[in-house]
């Protein structure tokens, strides 16, 4: 089908996409590492401060610039994980071949809710930090809510295809999603009318992770 040639090509894009920002958010800790670990050190009566602030015209905020940094370093280790669970995720889809398996829409589900703990973990996190420092955090950032939130709506519309598809009478693919190479295996494909006895071994396969 045309349809899911197209889905499955933005799976793949996605992949890329997620691996992408698993790179970036490693070198983002490594980098919001050590800028915290430079301002943190940095006394406000330091020679060095000074001329920062000479440069800056006095428009540069010390204890903003380690909270930046702090929250960074937490927020982008956050996103190391998310990222990683991404990827993940769409390698299992690319594997199934198709959204509307139930193992795979359990995967969207888990990494919906994944996307949304995240985001109110990171919030907490900031706001902790800005707070050791005076300063008061807006969390104006929904990114990571809003993402959570598609994916447990589209979750639901997926699961719903695949009851469909099971209620149809078409058998899952036997397929190891286990193989860690991207690659399909493929054990027996059946399609029939009537009662499908795997969608109710499916029914407890909604295990979280």
């Amino acid at each position: 089908m045309k349809s899911l040639e197209i889905i499955q090509k933005i799976a793949k894009i996605f992949k890329i996409l997620a691996t992408i920002a698993f790179v970036c958010c490693i070198i983002g800790t490594v980098c919001c590492a050590l800028g915290a670990g430079i301002t943190l050190a940095i006394g406000e009566n330091s020679e060095l401060w000074q001329q920062i602030m000479d440069q800056s015209e006095n428009s540069f905020d010390l204890n903003l610039a380690r909270c930046s940094c702090l929250s960074g370093t937490f927020s982008c280790g956050i996103g190391i994980a998310v990222s990683w669970f991404a990827k993940k995720f769409f390698e299992d889809e690319l594997v199934a071949g198709t959204p509307f398996d139930r193992y795979v829409c359990t995967k969207m589900r888990n990494l919906g809710i994944i996307y949304v703990a995240s985001y109110f973990v990171s919030v907490i996190i900031a706001a902790i930090v800005y707070a050791c420092f005076g300063l008061e955090y807006d969390g104006s950032d929904y990114g990571g809510l809003s993402t959570g939130l598609f994916l447990l709506g589209a979750w639901l519309l997926c699961r719903y295809g695949a009851d469909v598809r099971n209620s149809a009478g078409v058998t899952p693919e036997k397929t190891n999603f286990g193989a860690g190479d991207g690659t399909r295996t493929d054990m027996k494909t059946e399609t029939r009318t009537g009662e499908n006895p795997e969608a109710k071994a499916d029914e407890n396969s909604d295990d979280l992770f």
